[in-house]
């Protein structure tokens, strides 16, 4: 986070894509920075640093998994909310490889992981993030019918223009820092 915040780039959130697209934000070095699955450690680690250095981040949360071992409590993911530094998006209820379980069960995944946070956190979706990157035409077809805006893969890469918004690039960082960090994300072709 330092080293992108010290290259100057901008924190955004999935639901800040749409205005970036259409010239209702003006940001020459937008980034998203990603958190998956709804660990605990969203909230004992990342939110400090999230925090500290002011800057917006998503994570995409297991509904099912809320209040169970090692993952969010809804107290914690509240905090996180009201920090309003951390947009929620959804990653399924139960974290299921989605393009390799029967259709309609596929479709209740995407559609209650939704429904639950938006109920009972009284907050807006947008953004969801395929589980283990396991999406299809029909997948994605789920996402748009449940009322996501955009979703993420594993695809390596960047998105320079949003054409395809249901099926967004991402970098894994691993252990790039400083210079090496900034020469991975800028470098072309990905």
């Amino acid at each position: 986070i330092k080293t992108l915040k010290e290259a100057g780039y901008t924190f955004i959130t999935p639901n800040q894509i749409d205005d970036l697209e259409k010239d209702r934000l003006a940001i020459e070095k937008p980034v998203i920075i990603s958190f998956d699955d709804g660990y605990e450690d969203f909230y004992t680690d990342v939110l400090p640093i999230i925090k500290k250095y002011n800057v917006r981040a998503v994570a995409y949360v297991v509904s099912g998994f809320v209040d169970h071992k090692n993952y969010l409590t809804s107290k914690q993911l509240q905090a996180a909310i009201d920090s309003q530094l951390v947009e929620i998006g959804a990653h399924s209820m139960h974290h299921l490889a989605l393009a390799k379980i029967d259709p309609v069960r596929a479709k209740d995944e995407v559609v209650y992981s939704k429904d639950y946070l938006e109920k009972n956190f009284g907050i807006k979706v947008s953004s969801f993030a395929y589980p283990y990157g396991s999406f299809n035409s029909d997948v994605e077809r789920y996402v748009q019918f449940a009322g996501f805006s955009n979703a993420v893969t594993t695809v390596e890469g960047t998105n320079l223009n949003i054409e395809a918004e249901y099926v967004l690039k991402r970098i894994h960082p691993g252990v790039r820092v400083g210079k090496d960090l900034i020469e991975f994300v800028e470098k072309d072709g990905i």
